[in-house]
């Protein structure tokens, strides 16, 4: 696959502090078209969040060291600009937790849930979901 070809899919930011879990995503992420950027601690995705001019999909495991998943629930809410400029996926190993705890507000937000353990094609779907959520609506 050429980098106009990947271009083409998009960028997707995978945030997860687990390097075996970035670098799985990153291949079969890659090998689906998209450009990967990975951060493993909250210093480096806020830096990639905030600095990217490019639109992202944003695969985010709201658990770790440091960061509890309430706060990057309120990361979200309270920040208009990277939710416009951003589509989010939280990946949970307790997705009835997230939903229980925070489902009326990640619905508002249109923040979907992925259930880890998660297939290919489940989070490629889940990607391919998330980009339409960033593109403009057809005149």
């Amino acid at each position: 696959m050429t980098y106009a070809q990947t271009q083409a899919q998009g960028s997707v930011c995978v945030i997860d502090n687990d390097v075996a879990i970035r670098k799985t995503l990153d291949l079969l992420l890659t090998d689906a078209g998209y450009l990967v950027l990975e951060a493993g601690n909250r210093t480096e995705a806020q830096s990639l969040l905030q600095s990217s001019a490019e639109p992202l999909v944003v695969l985010l495991d709201p658990w770790f060291p440091g960061c509890h998943s309430s706060e990057v629930v309120q990361y979200l809410v309270h920040d208009a600009t990277l939710r416009a400029r951003h589509a989010f996926i939280l990946m949970s190993t307790s997705p009835e937790r997230m939903r229980n705890e925070y489902g009326d507000m990640l619905a508002a937000l249109k923040v979907p849930v992925l259930p880890m353990p998660f297939t290919v094609d489940e989070v490629v779907e889940a990607v391919q979901a998330a980009r339409q959520r960033l593109e403009p609506p057809a005149r």
